[in-house]
């Protein structure tokens, strides 16, 4: 697995490049995240609080944004409520869409059991919610097609169900 880079910092946030395999954020079940690779980073600033501000799929590499004082992370988590940063994706997906792009309104509910998410065009109970992406379509070729996915709410596998329940699964994606 590479180690994750940074790409952008100054005194108030950082931007740092994930490595595919690598898991965001911390949990009991795996060492050597993005987040236990972070504090590391930051162990002997002591003016420092990482805050990973948001994650990415073990399987996906990205950027991601890490604040490094709380007035940022309150800051940050502001812009990001009220959807004043853009989350785009590249997606690599199977078959080419009849729409060069689209907006994606559908219904998510997480399935806890299967570790994985539910997609429907209908709300089938109170327990799901509202989610949306915007794709674009940037090239296609031989049966593929390249996505620029816009997350708009931002759910448990979210660009990965919706993909998929409109017949193009991320290329790859074994579990949808």
């Amino acid at each position: 697995m590479h180690t994750p880079q940074f790409i952008y910092e100054d005194n108030w946030l950082a931007i740092v490049n994930k490595p595919c395999g690598m898991v965001s954020d911390r949990n009991e079940h795996v060492s050597n995240t993005l987040e236990d690779w972070i504090q590391i980073h930051y162990k002997r600033q002591q003016s420092v609080r990482p805050v990973l501000m948001h994650r990415l799929d073990r399987a996906t590499s990205g950027i991601l944004i890490v604040s490094k004082k709380k007035s940022a992370t309150v800051l940050l988590q502001s812009m990001i409520e009220n959807r004043q940063i853009e989350k785009h994706y590249l997606a690599l997906v199977e078959g080419v869409p009849n729409r060069k792009q689209q907006t994606l309104n559908q219904f998510f509910l997480k399935d806890k059991a299967q570790h994985k998410a539910i997609i429907s065009s209908s709300p089938l109970t109170n327990a799901y919610q509202p989610v949306s992406i915007n794709y674009k379509c940037i090239d296609t070729k031989d049966g593929y097609a390249l996505l620029d996915v816009e997350l708009i709410t931002g759910k448990y596998h979210q660009i990965r169900s919706q993909l998929a329940s409109i017949a193009h699964p991320i290329l790859g994606d074994s579990l949808y």
